[in-house]
Formats: C-alpha cells, structure tokens, sequence
C-alpha cells in the first residue's frame, strides 16, 4: 500500500509538469514556430529572387539584439491628455549583403546570423522542447504501468529523466551560444550607427537550474532503487 500511494503522489508530478510542458509548447513554441516559419517562408523567397538577379545578396536575420541605449519612442494615441513614450531595448534586423558567391544552400544554412553554426544551434535547441515532452510521456505511461501491475518503477525511468535533464541543460547552452554569437555579429552590422549592441554573453540560470534538478532527482531515484535491490536480495 505504501509503494502504491508512493507510485500515485510521484505520477501526480509527472503529470503536473507534463502538463506544464504542453501548456507552455502550445501557448509559446508552436506561435514562435508558425512565426518562424512564416518569416522563414518569406525569406526564403527573397533569397531566391536575389539570388537569381544580376546583383546576387545573401539575406539573413538577427533577432531579440539587445542595445546598451534605450531609445525612447513616442506613441501616437487619441486621448490627448494622455502622453505615452516608449523605449526600444531589443532590435530585430534583417540584413542585405553581397553573398561572396555562396550557393543557394549555403545561403539558406546562413538565413540566421549569417552563420550554419548559429542555424544549427538554434535548431538543435528548439528540437530539445518536444523531445523532453515525449520522454515524459513515457515516464508517465511507465509510471501507471508500476501502479496497475503493483510492481516497482524500472530503470529506464531514472535513464529517460536523466536525458531530460541533459536536454533541458543543453537546449539553454545551445539557445545562449547561438543568441552570444547573433549578438556579436549585430554589433558588426550596426558599427557606425546610433545604436551600441550589449555582447554580454547571457544564460537563462532558472533553466540551468531545473536541469540541474532533473539531474539529481534521477541519480536520487537510480541510488535509491539499487539500494532496495540489494535489500531485497540480502533478504
């Protein structure tokens, strides 16, 4: 009975932060990806066009660039007595360029930051999120499957929770790295400008720390089950 009620209170968790993870992919990832595929879409088109012109340009983005000087932005409004000014922290670029004689693939692998690497972990971080839904997904099934069978949780739980974990940890490296290098090449767009580009390199330690987490709790969960196989068989 215990082991039962210790199974059902750790399913409710699972199923508590698997609902947490759909919630967030369907009210952030999925607009942020129909956003990206929209504008990759249409990127994608311009690429071609200019690629095929007598003066062939590589086209490429650079998002969420944060700038050390707000720049203060008034807002027009219809009620008169009320004054709104806004502030400009964060850039979204695109930029046009000679394409140094690239091919249309090298230019497609360059759509983000000018760069295949930056493309490249930027891809890799966003293929993190719905990996780590699927495998707590299984955990859950593996986790009801313990409860109706009575029997106790099997190892495969402690190496799928440790994945999550090294996702979840490496999807926050690869996001950061790809933003750092984004950054860095802003600030070569926008030399000469008004605007000075903050390279600071930045991580998300919230994220770094659940992972941390998730790391511990299945080196935890993997301990304390080999500790009960061998009481068990002392017994």
């Amino acid at each position: 009975m215990n082991r039962t009620s210790y199974l059902r209170r750790l399913l409710a968790i699972y199923i508590a932060l698997f609902a947490v993870l759909i919630v967030s992919f369907v009210a952030e990832v999925i607009p942020g990806m129909t956003q990206g595929v929209k504008e990759g879409t249409e990127l994608g088109s311009e690429l071609a066009e200019v690629y095929d012109s007598p003066d062939p340009r590589s086209i490429y983005m650079l998002w969420n660039i944060p700038i050390r000087q707000s720049e203060s932005l008034a807002i027009d409004n219809p009620n008169a007595e009320r004054e709104i000014t806004g502030f400009i922290s964060n850039l979204t670029m695109q930029v046009k360029e000679p394409s140094s004689e690239r091919t249309p693939m090298q230019l497609a692998f360059a759509a983000i930051g000018n760069s295949p690497w930056i493309y490249a972990l930027m891809i890799l971080s966003a293929m993190a999120y719905p990996a780590i839904v699927v495998l707590m997904f299984l955990i859950i099934r593996s986790v009801r499957h313990s409860i109706r069978e009575q029997q106790p949780l099997g190892n495969a739980n402690a190496i799928l929770l440790r994945t999550i974990a090294l996702l979840t940890i490496l999807s926050e490296i690869f996001n950061s790295i790809g933003s750092w290098l984004m950054v860095r090449r802003a600030s070569e767009v926008l030399v000469g400008t008004a605007y000075t580009v903050d390279t600071t390199f930045q991580l998300n330690y919230g994220v770094l720390v659940m992972g941390i987490l998730l790391l511990f709790a299945a080196e935890v969960f993997k301990i304390g089950r080999d500790l009960g196989e061998e009481q068990r068989l002392t017994i």
